[in-house]
């Protein structure tokens, strides 16, 4: 008798699992408004089952390949789990961002958002002073998910082009 009644509690333990392992995530960061040759804009995509890529940009044309460094990568499952642990523990879900009221004009800027289900936060590019740190934190847990293969493989791209900054 106490199976029967198990297997609902089980059903929800796992739906409340795999809910929080659909996570999916943008990051966009730029250094501004600048001169195309000086323009670099970086962006990361991590979709719910894990495929991810990065996208590293000079200048403002998507268009030119020659200007654009883009590799794939996976992030496994178990750092999934323990990604979507630790944004939990960061209370991202619960927590009220907001952006200061005094925001810088022009200069570099990021962006990033998360979304679970129906569920989407965006963090603000310039939050307020006591949330600063939290956001930063979990700025720096996308990068951490990021394969170092795929780092040096775009570190190596930059070192091939000319320098323009």
């Amino acid at each position: 008798m106490s199976f029967l009644f198990g297997l609902p509690l089980l059903a929800m333990v796992l739906a409340g699992s795999l809910e929080i392992e659909t996570v999916s995530v943008e990051y966009r960061g730029d250094n501004g408004s600048v001169p195309p040759p000086y323009r670099r804009s970086t962006d990361i995509r991590i979709d719910a089952d894990g495929s991810g890529t990065l996208t590293r940009l000079h200048g403002y044309d998507h268009s030119d390949s020659s200007q654009r460094f883009e590799t794939a990568f996976v992030v496994s499952p178990e750092q999934r789990h323990q990604f979507n642990q630790r944004l939990q523990q960061r209370g991202l879900w619960d927590t009220r961002w907001h952006e200061r009221e005094n925001v810088p004009v022009g200069g570099p800027r990021v962006s990033l958002s998360f979304s679970r289900g129906a569920q989407k936060v965006t963090l603000p590019a310039f939050p307020i002073t006591r949330q600063q740190e939290a956001v930063d934190a979990l700025r720096a847990e996308v990068l951490a998910l990021v394969p170092e293969t795929a780092t040096a493989a775009w570190q190596a791209w930059e070192q091939g082009k000319p320098d323009s900054e």
